[in-house]
């Protein structure tokens, strides 16, 4: 998205939701080496950190932050668990905007504005096979794209529910799968091997 574009959709979004939707632009772009090589959706919740409101894109991939460091070294093992690496994802934020302050910290404006972003995401993914399943790196992803029944991240780790969770139940029209990159949920421990292999049979 242009910084043009970025500044109206800004100045769209704080006049509908307040001075919580930050003015920094532009947005990070969606990480993408070759749209040919895609098996998953790779997605955030949005750019938003105490670092950097200047990174060039999403997951603070190519920046020269040290900080982010450990960040994309935790998020690259998760990725290596299930067979895939930054060459074989789309990654990309449910909102692109950044805000004031971190997900965590703003989760009813950061719920507004999702609902403003999902539909244009579902449009943006509409480049890629309907099949390509979305990670969701984060619970609060879950909670708000998916509907219906909902259940705890354990129980989809410890594989008391079914992976993927059917495009039906999605937003987004796609099959979801619950990525977390909290580390009690990294793929790299051992006890969460039988949903490492159940996310690699849904990725194959």
């Amino acid at each position: 998205m242009s910084r043009e574009r970025a500044t109206q959709v800004v100045s769209e979004l704080r006049s509908m939701f307040g001075k919580g939707v930050a003015l920094h632009t532009p947005f990070p772009k969606p990480y993408c080496n070759d749209a040919s090589k895609v098996r998953a959706i790779y997605l955030g919740c949005d750019p938003t950190n105490r670092h950097s409101s200047k990174l060039p894109y999403a997951f603070a991939l190519e920046s020269n932050l040290p900080i982010f460091k450990k960040f994309l070294v935790d998020h690259t093992a998760n990725l290596q668990q299930i067979g895939l690496s930054w060459n074989t994802v789309y990654a990309q934020n449910l909102c692109q905007n950044y805000f004031g302050n971190e997900t965590s910290k703003n989760l009813d404006l950061w719920r507004k504005v999702a609902g403003w972003w999902t539909p244009r995401l579902k449009t943006e993914l509409l480049q890629f096979a309907d099949n390509i399943p979305v990670l969701l790196t984060s619970g609060f992803l879950y909670d708000l794209l998916v509907f219906g029944k909902k259940y705890k991240p354990i129980e989809f780790y410890e594989c008391r529910q079914p992976v993927p969770i059917p495009a039906e139940a999605s937003l987004l029209d796609r099959p979801l799968i619950p990525f977390y990159r909290h580390f009690f949920y990294s793929l790299t421990k051992e006890r969460w091997r039988t949903y490492r292999k159940a996310v690699r049979d849904c990725i194959d």
